[in-house]
Formats: structure tokens, sequence, C-alpha cells
């Protein structure tokens, strides 16, 4: 089996276990190719839980990789204009925040097999903390985030005095060697979350497309 783990230190982890399909015996060459079909329990899928919790329980090397969109350790007071920003304050504390991203970043490359993949959204303010995060852990960090350019409309609370922000980040790192896969050499995804089919009242959610792009 293959795991994959998307994991957040607010206090949740999502973990996908994808089974391998049962093998399928070599068509005769009069017969056609069976298809095999598994239905995996949803709660073979995902589990709740604190995840460094979590993770100090796995065994070592048992996960391809880790995708995490954790508290962005900002000051939530600069971010009463958005809708429904009440029933995710009490997660967003600067100062714990930034401790559990500590936290979080010494438990994962001893989870990690090699070439696995470390994918952390952050505030444009807090990039080089991770990056050195990365490097503490000896896991490789690319020079460049990911960037999600949003092509919604986005609040500006102060347009007298600062640029309307309309971008997020995303520092990716590995534990041996980057390989990239087929999607395009650029480290650009854009997507509006207002048209997302799978859209989430969640004030800081993320469009799938944003998703498929790092997947």
């Amino acid at each position: 089996a293959t795991n994959t783990a998307l994991s957040a230190p607010s206090g949740s982890v999502s973990l996908g276990l994808a089974s391998s399909a049962p093998p399928t015996p070599d068509p005769s060459p009069t017969e056609a190719p069976a298809t095999a079909s598994k239905t995996v329990a949803l709660s073979k899928m995902c589990y709740l839980a604190d995840c460094i919790e979590f993770m100090q329980n796995l065994p070592d090397e048992s996960v391809d990789h880790c995708i995490t969109d954790p508290p962005y350790a900002i000051d939530m007071a600069n971010m009463k204009q958005r809708a429904k920003i009440d029933r995710v304050e009490a997660e967003h504390q600067v100062d714990e925040n930034l401790d559990l991203l500590e936290q979080f970043f010494s438990a994962v490359p001893r989870l990690l097999k090699p070439n696995g993949v470390l994918a952390v959204w952050c505030a444009f303010e807090h990039a080089n903390f991770i990056q050195d995060l990365f490097r503490r852990q000896s896991l490789y960090v690319q020079g460049y985030p990911i960037i999600w350019e949003k092509l919604h409309p986005c609040l500006n609370r102060n347009p007298g005095r600062k640029w309307t922000s309309t971008t997020e980040f995303c520092i990716v790192g590995c534990k041996g060697q980057m390989h990239l896969n087929d999607k395009p050499l650029t480290n650009i995804v854009k997507a509006s979350s207002q048209s997302d089919p799978y859209k989430s009242d969640h004030p800081f959610f993320k469009p799938m497309a944003v998703w498929d792009f790092l997947l």
C-alpha cells in the first residue's frame, strides 16, 4: 500500500492510504482484459487526530509525501474583513503557530521515504523561517515557492497604504532528490476559489485546481 500524508499542525490530520488493487490474471488471447475494482472504506483512508501525536506512532519511512496547510501565524486582527473569520480565529495565534511548525518539522523527516516531498503553505512573512526549518532537518528546499495567483477579487483593508494581496505561497522541499513529474515547469498556478465546484465556506479555502497542481 502507498501512504500519502496530508497533515496540519492545527490539530487535525488526514492520512490517505491508497491500497493496491488485487492483481488481475493475464487474459487468454480470446478473452477481453478484466477490470479490477475495489472499494476502500473512508475510515481506512482518513484519520482525524492531532497530527503530531499521530505521526509519532507511524513507522520510519512510511510516508511518500506530506502536504500541509497550517495556520499562517499571522495577526488575525488584520483579517477581520473576511467573512466567517471568527470560526478559525482561536487556531491562529502567532507564537503558538510558529511553535507548532517547529514541532511538525521535527516529526516529519523520519517518516518520509527517500525522495519524499514536503510541501508547506505559509504566509510570505514566514517564508524564510520555514525554509530554515527545512534546512535544520537536512531537507532539500526548492529555491522558488509554488505561488497561487488568485483569479477572484481579493479584499484590501487599507488600499491607500498597501497593495492588494492576490497570492499565497507554498514552500516545497524533499528528503533527497527532487523529481518533478509531467506538470508544467512553472511555479505559478492560477485559480479562483469562487468558481470552484467544491467551494467551502471556510475563510481560507483553496480551490481544487491548486491541489491538483501540487499532486
